[in-house]
């Protein structure tokens, strides 16, 4: 099975029952409908699918709002260099928001 992986609970957001996450945009690995392993480290914590995904045009003008809900941050000066860790140099790449919701299976 295919997983998304994060390296923090920013926010508290795995512990929702609905959270997004920001990724390089990538159209064969991320599906709506698909369901993922969702990885803290290295540990599966549960199973999710994506229910929407919306291309972000400029990751410099995502509103504070969407900032801290998404990694806990207070402004974009500190979410820009967050996202440089992960994957440096950002000009060069397109973005995704992608929503997912946890999967439950049934015993």
């Amino acid at each position: 099975m295919d997983y998304i992986k994060f390296s923090d609970n920013y926010n508290g957001k795995l512990d929702q029952e609905e959270f997004t996450t920001i990724r390089i945009y990538d159209f064969d690995r991320y599906k709506i409908g698909h369901v993922y392993n969702i990885m803290l480290g290295d540990q599966i914590l549960f199973k999710a699918a994506i229910t929407k995904m919306r291309p972000i045009v400029d990751l410099r003008k995502l509103p504070d709002h969407i900032i801290k809900s998404d990694s806990g941050l207070e402004n974009a000066e500190e979410f820009l260099k967050l996202m440089e860790s992960f994957y440096g140099n950002l000009d060069d790449k397109k973005w995704l928001m992608i929503t997912l919701s946890k999967i439950y299976e049934q015993a």
